[in-house]
């Protein structure tokens, strides 16, 4: 309504009434009357929006208003005055009329000098407002253009966050999101007040307003302009938070892809690790039997010498056993021949009780060959039994042999399948005591035959002592494997408790390692946390006491602990809670260690044993 009535313009020093001189008729004293009915009829319209005006700007400007107003009725009450005198001067005389003119003259001065300065006053009001409702769209453009990349930020921070980063990481971009989108809020609303303040400023320029107005305008302006340098430091921090927003998302990406590599890392380096120690091990297993290997087939080689040596010894002593055997065998028949002619002789001497002396000499010359023949046949006796001994000793020095060879081919054979590299050596090996045990056993025939022709009770005596050591070789042969199966079992338990023991290492270095990242990833947060809150509250600080300095108030430097509001109450529950956590977590690692300390300690005792033994 304020912009469509139109303002009355009042007469200008260059169309005024006093440039025609100080003489007036009557006519033109009654043109001037009408002039300044026209002049009070605008002053009245302009009481009339001053009015208006001061119904919308307060209390304080209603009462500058009208006192103006009281001023203006002042002066309309003048003219008032002017015009009773004008009327009576029209009665009077022409002298009074020249006096009354020449007052309202000097009144007319006054008045136009008074509107000229205001006028003045009001044109330079309205450029300033002019320059200054260009300055405000530039700046709320520039504001609309910083809003719109914020919200790019905004929106491309967003679709960061939902890309995926950590947990804590993605709740302190929302809390910077949020918070940027509240500074936007105040932004536009704050941009709505400028908005409000310009049309307010647009209205009052168009109704031209008074002296105190302007000032009113002025300090709108001074408001405004401090405003916009608020927003505009507002604005600086909104984009040094998204940069820092950006710079940690950064940040998290480059801790994520650095946690993955490191954890595959580490995940690599261990199964590297647990490769190169079987590796290790198998090499040192490989060697220690490739050397025990050697070590039992150079045994062997010399065993398979000695029964060879041993087996050629065998057979000359076989040989000279069995010629001495036919020579005795001889010598008995002889004997046995001779006795019976010695009991002829005998039986003879008995018929001839009588004979002459020449038989006495013969029978004495039978007797002493009889005596010979006795005691040639108890010599005979006594090497035979000798021999048998020999023959009994060799057969059980055979016997051992035989079980060497078998211990050596069960050995060959067991080191045969464990070792291919050397199958060659073993199956020569193997050959070689083949042949020696064809040879054994030709001569085991061979000994066997004679000694069943020698004695078949002693024979039956003997293989019964052969049955019984071969029971024992046997059943220490048994007992020999149950050792070795549960040396195996004791020796896999103690790599399944090992490898038990290396998985809860493992586990434990990943939990530390885990806690030890958390820490410095806390620290860091806070450090940041706490670097801004003290960032800010210089920033702070400084504006209020520039604000203080410009206002002229000096602050209150007395203190006030301020009481500490829910949300930090919470924030301290919810770290007690989960520091709570992270320690009944480690409680349950540092168990874990306990064990893997003993278990340590355990096998550390256990290898020390062994070396000593």
């Amino acid at each position: 309504m304020l912009d469509s009535t139109p303002m009355p313009q009042l007469p200008s020093k260059r169309n005024g009434v006093l440039e025609t001189g100080n003489v007036l008729t009557l006519r033109d004293q009654e043109a001037k009357l009408d002039q300044i009915q026209k002049d009070n009829f605008g002053l009245k319209l302009k009481i009339h929006y001053l009015e208006d005006a001061m119904r919308k700007s307060g209390s304080e400007f209603q009462q500058q208003t009208l006192q103006e107003n009281q001023a203006m009725e002042q002066r309309q009450e003048d003219v008032r005055q002017l015009e009773r005198e004008l009327e009576s001067a029209r009665m009077a005389s022409k002298g009074g009329v020249e006096d009354a003119e020449r007052r309202f003259a000097l009144i007319k001065k006054q008045l136009q000098a008074e509107f000229d300065e205001e006028k003045d006053a009001l044109d330079a009001e309205i450029e300033l407002l002019d320059k200054h409702f260009v300055e405000v769209e530039a700046e709320k453009a520039r504001l609309n253009s910083r809003i719109q990349d914020l919200e790019v930020e905004i929106s491309q921070a967003r679709l960061a966050k939902s890309e995926g980063t950590p947990v804590r990481e993605r709740n302190d971009l929302r809390a910077q999101l949020r918070k940027s989108e509240t500074e936007r809020n105040t932004l536009e609303s704050t941009i709505r007040k400028l908005r409000i303040d310009l049309k307010t400023a647009e209205t009052t320029k168009t109704n031209l307003s008074p002296v105190r107005d302007r000032e009113d305008l002025r300090r709108q302006l001074a408001e405004a302009h401090s405003k916009i340098s608020r927003l505009e430091q507002k604005v600086e921090s909104l984009e040094a938070e998204l940069q820092y927003a950006e710079q940690e998302k950064t940040l998290a990406e480059e801790r994520g892809e650095l946690h993955d590599l490191l954890k595959k890392s580490k995940i690599e380096a261990e199964q590297l690790q647990i490769e190169l120690t079987k590796r290790d091990r198998a090499d040192k297993s490989q060697k220690r039997r490739e050397s025990e290997l050697q070590a039992q087939l150079q045994d062997a080689q010399a065993e398979i010498e000695d029964l060879q040596v041993q087996i050629a010894d065998l057979e000359n002593r076989t040989q000279a056993q069995t010629s001495k055997e036919r020579e005795h065998r001889n010598n008995i028949k002889e004997l046995k021949r001779a006795k019976q002619e010695l009991e002829d002789l005998q039986l003879q001497l008995q018929d001839r009780n009588g004979s002459s002396s020449g038989h006495a000499r013969r029978e004495a010359e039978l007797r002493a060959q009889l005596r010979d023949a006795q005691s040639e046949v108890d010599q005979l006796q006594m090497d035979l039994q000798e021999r048998e001994a020999q023959i009994q000793s060799a057969a059980s020095k055979e016997r051992q042999l035989r079980e060497r060879l078998q211990r050596a081919r069960a050995e060959d054979t067991a080191n045969f399948h464990a070792q291919n590299n050397n199958q060659g050596d073993l199956e020569d090996a193997e050959l070689e005591i083949r042949t020696l045990q064809s040879h054994l056993q030709d001569r085991a025939a061979k000994l066997s035959a004679s000694m069943k022709r020698e004695e078949s009770l002693k024979a039956k005596l003997q293989a019964a002592k052969a049955s019984a050591k071969q029971a024992q070789y046997s059943a220490e042969h048994s007992q020999d494997l149950v050792r070795a199966q549960d040396n195996s079992s004791a020796l896999t338990k103690r790599h399944q408790s090992e490898l038990k023991g290396l998985v809860k290492q493992i586990q434990f270095l990943r939990a530390s390692l885990h806690r030890e990242m958390q820490f410095r990833a806390d620290l860091i947060h806070t450090k940041n946390y706490f670097l801004l809150q003290v960032s800010m509250y210089n920033a702070c600080n400084k504006e209020d006491l520039r604000l203080l300095e410009e206002i002229g108030v000096t602050p209150d430097m007395s203190f006030r602990e301020k009481k500490r509001s829910l949300r930090s109450v919470g924030l301290m529950v919810v770290a007690g809670v989960r520091m709570k956590m992270g320690a009944e977590k480690w409680k349950e690692q540092k168990r874990v260690e306990e064990v893997l300390l003993k278990k340590l300690e355990g096998v550390r005792k256990g290898r020390k044993q062994v070396e000593a033994k």
